[in-house]
C-alpha cells in the first residue's frame, strides 16, 4: 500500500515572499511606534569641546544647548544628564581666533541618550567658540629677595639660569617679559653670600607652564662703605700739545693704559669707565723730537682716587708746525687798499701795471 509523503518545508521554501512579509511587518512596527512617539523638549544639556590642549586653550569648554526629541510616552520624564553632546575643534588652526561649529550633524555630535530615544533637533544649530593658541616664549626671572640690611649693605644677584621658558596661551602671554619667583628673606645677622634654589611662579597658575620650575640663586651681600680697589684698562684718548702751537704730532700714539682705582665699594663699584679720558702731557715739550709725555687721568668722580697708572708715561714724537708764507707786498699793498676804499664806501684801486 502506497502512503503520499508530505513535501519538507525549509527556509528558502518561499523565500522572496517571507522576505516581503518581514519587511512589511518592520514598516508597520516602525510606523506605529512612530505615531505612538511624543515630541519633547530637553533643556540645558552638556556640549563638550574635545580639543588638543597642547596646541589651544579654551576658557570655556563646555556649553549648554536644548534639544527635541522624540520618545514612547513612557520615557517622556527626560533629564538633561542622561544625554551627553560632544563635538572636536580642528587642529588646523594657527592663530587664535573663533570657530563656528555646525550642530546639525546629529549622529556624529550626540554620544550618549536613553535608548529608544531620538534626537530630532539640537539649538541653537550653530555654536562659536573662541579659542587660543599655545606658543613659547622666554622670561627673565626676578628673585624675590626680602628683608632689610644694616645701614652700608647692599644685595645683588645672579640667577642660573637667568630666563625660563613659558608655554601657554599666546594673547595671555603678550607683554610678560620676567616672572618672579618665591620670597627669600634675608637676615640683618646673616651677611655671608649664600646660594639657595627657589621655585619660579607661573603669571597664571595653572594656564601658563614654566619650564624649569626652579632655579638657582646666588645671592651676594656687599658692604659699600669698604674700601676696594678696581683695574681698569683704556685705550689713549688723545695727547695735550704745547700752547704756543709750533709743535704738533708725527703719529699719535696707539698704547693701551691700565689704570687702578681705589675708593669706597659703592663709589668704585658705580664707576663708568666709559667717561674716562686718559691723556698724554706734551705741554711741557720745548722743541721737536722724542719727548716723555706723563699720562694724565680726567674726569675722575668725587670719592675715587688713581691709585696706579701703566705706563705712567709714553713716548710721543713731535715735530714743527708748517708755516704759513706771506703774500708779495704788491699784492698785500694792493688788498690793504681795497680794503681801505671799501671802509670809505670808494671803489677798489685800480690793479697796478
Amino acid at each position: 500500500m502506497n502512503v503520499a509523503r508530505k513535501p519538507k518545508r525549509t527556509f528558502f521554501t518561499d523565500f522572496w515572499r517571507k522576505v516581503v512579509a518581514l519587511i512589511l511587518g518592520v514598516a508597520v512596527f516602525a510606523l506605529v511606534n512612530m505615531q505612538m512617539q511624543v515630541t519633547s523638549p530637553v533643556q540645558q544639556v552638556k556640549l563638550k569641546i574635545r580639543y588638543d590642549s597642547s596646541k589651544f586653550y579654551l576658557r570655556r569648554s563646555e556649553f549648554e544647548v536644548d534639544l527635541e526629541v522624540a520618545s514612547s510616552a513612557k520615557l517622556s520624564q527626560l533629564s538633561a544628564e542622561q544625554f551627553l553632546l560632544a563635538v572636536d575643534l580642528p587642529d588646523s588652526h594657527l592663530n587664535p581666533g573663533q570657530h563656528t561649529i555646525n550642530l546639525k550633524r546629529l549622529r556624529s555630535i550626540v554620544t550618549r541618550k536613553p535608548s529608544g530615544v531620538r534626537v530630532k533637533a539640537i539649538l541653537p544649530q550653530t555654536l562659536t567658540v573662541p579659542f587660543d593658541v599655545i606658543k613659547k616664549r622666554q622670561a627673565r626671572v626676578q628673585p624675590q629677595i626680602t628683608g632689610t640690611l644694616p645701614e652700608g649693605y647692599e644685595q645683588s644677584y645672579i640667577c642660573e639660569p637667568a630666563e625660563v621658558e613659558l608655554t601657554g596661551p599666546s594673547l595671555l602671554m603678550q607683554g610678560i617679559s620676567q616672572v618672579g619667583t618665591e620670597e627669600q628673606p634675608l637676615s640683618p645677622n646673616a651677611l655671608a653670600p649664600f646660594s639657595t634654589m627657589l621655585q619660579v611662579l607661573s603669571p597664571a597658575p595653572g594656564v601658563i607652564a614654566v619650564h624649569p620650575e626652579k632655579i638657582r640663586v646666588e645671592v651676594r651681600i656687599e658692604d659699600m662703605r669698604r674700601m676696594t680697589t678696581r683695574t681698569i684698562s683704556r685705550q689713549l684718548s688723545g695727547v695735550l700739545l704745547p700752547v704756543s702751537g709750533n709743535l704738533v704730532l708725527m703719529s699719535p700714539p696707539a698704547s693701551e693704559v691700565k689704570l687702578v682705582v681705589g675708593g669706597q665699594y659703592r663709589s668704585v663699584n658705580n664707576l663708568n669707565e666709559d667717561k674716562l679720558r686718559v691723556m698724554a702731557d706734551a705741554t711741557g715739550a720745548a722743541g721737536p723730537g722724542l719727548f716723555r709725555a706723563k699720562i694724565l687721568v680726567m674726569d675722575l668722580p668725587l670719592g675715587v682716587t688713581l691709585d696706579d697708572v701703566e705706563p705712567n708715561e709714553l713716548e710721543v714724537v713731535l715735530k714743527g708746525a708748517p708755516v704759513m708764507a706771506p703774500p708779495p707786498s704788491g699784492e698785500a699793498t694792493k688788498k690793504t687798499a681795497d680794503i681801505e676804499a671799501q671802509d670809505s664806501g670808494g671803489a677798489p684801486a685800480p690793479p697796478r701795471k
